[in-house]
């Protein structure tokens, strides 16, 4: 039973039992590097010699001090993700960033004004549908619109954004 517990509720239950100011006072380093509390002796209980403790000692690469183990428990936060990098389209020489500011502003890729017109590009679902999309644009990927817009630009040139297409 007591075998499976981890290093940090091998801590707690310590603290609770043994009378030290701190956990890590409670342990003690072995000979062969495994750790026992304090009154113990390796494989054995110093207050009643006949009987044996079992100890299962972990391998000596990876056996950690379990104060500093409980501690790196409880602090641990996952890393924050990589921000993805806004995927190009494939055509060189083209301005896509310029389009996408011109056509959607800061609301980039999201953009739903209400005003029939979605994501990046500033697709109408009509146009959307007609280059291979599927649901609503500014739903979709970033990798979708620059891939549909792509497919678009190929199609009709810059037509299809009358007033930005400039700057492409």
């Amino acid at each position: 039973m007591w075998r499976h517990l981890t290093a940090p509720a091998a801590i707690l239950l310590l603290s609770i039992l043994l009378p030290c100011s701190t956990p890590a006072e409670a342990l003690q380093e072995t000979p062969s590097g495994g750790l026992v509390a304090s009154g113990y002796v390796e494989g054995r209980d110093a207050s009643a010699p006949s009987r044996a403790v079992k100890r299962r000692h972990a391998p000596p690469d990876t056996r950690t001090d379990p104060l500093e183990a409980a501690l790196q428990w409880h602090s641990y936060k996952p890393p924050a993700p990589e921000p993805e990098p806004e995927p190009e389209p494939v055509s060189t020489g083209l301005d896509w960033p310029a389009l996408r500011e011109c056509e959607a502003g800061h609301l980039g890729y999201s953009a739903n004004t209400g005003n029939g017109y979605y994501g990046a590009y500033q697709f109408d679902l009509t146009t959307w549908q007609g280059v291979g999309g599927t649901g609503y644009p500014h739903l979709a990927s970033p990798a979708e619109q620059d891939m549909r817009a792509q497919i678009l630009y190929d199609d009709r040139g810059a037509s299809p954004w009358p007033n930005c297409g400039a700057l492409l």
